[in-house]
């Protein structure tokens, strides 16, 4: 088993797994509604996404999920693939003496998926959330009048 490997056993994953039953727009105003409402969502969903990606390491399905299940999947799925590109890179320089994982696959894309998610992969996914809503924020100003644009080229420094 290599890192490479991984990466490609996670984007075989993406690509079967089901579609986004949210919008990324839809998802943002729920996850930011409150104080720790991210955190519910996941929470609420961690047992079903955990349950569903063992069976899929097992036997390279999906189980049916909600549309709540398959927007966590899809999230795990992306920021964990982030996680493999870069250890597969990394693992090619011998400076770095990052050796391959000596685990069966099944187990690398549990660990990867279940267990590095609530420390890794979901505070990225948070700080992922934060910026798109600031970031949409920023071009809901500009659509409206309001705010200014720091690379505006017609001011001189």
């Amino acid at each position: 088993m290599t890192w490479s490997r991984l990466l490609d056993l996670l984007g075989e994953a993406l690509e079967a797994a089901p579609d986004f039953a949210h919008t990324e727009d839809d998802l943002t105003d729920v996850l930011l509604s409150a104080e720790g409402a991210l955190e519910d969502f996941d929470d609420a969903t961690a047992e079903g996404v955990r349950a569903a990606i063992r069976a899929y390491a097992r036997t390279g399905e999906w189980p049916d999920l909600s549309a709540e299940e398959q927007t966590c999947l899809r999230y795990r799925l992306s920021i964990a693939g982030d996680y493999a590109a870069f250890l597969a890179e990394a693992s090619k320089n011998p400076r770095l003496h990052i050796g391959q994982p000596e685990v069966e696959e099944e187990d690398l894309l549990e660990w990867i998926l279940c267990d590095m998610w609530r420390d890794y992969g979901f505070p990225l996914l948070r700080d992922l959330i934060e910026s798109f809503a600031r970031g949409r924020e920023g071009i809901e100003d500009d659509e409206g009048g309001e705010g200014e644009d720091p690379f505006d080229e017609d001011e001189t420094n």
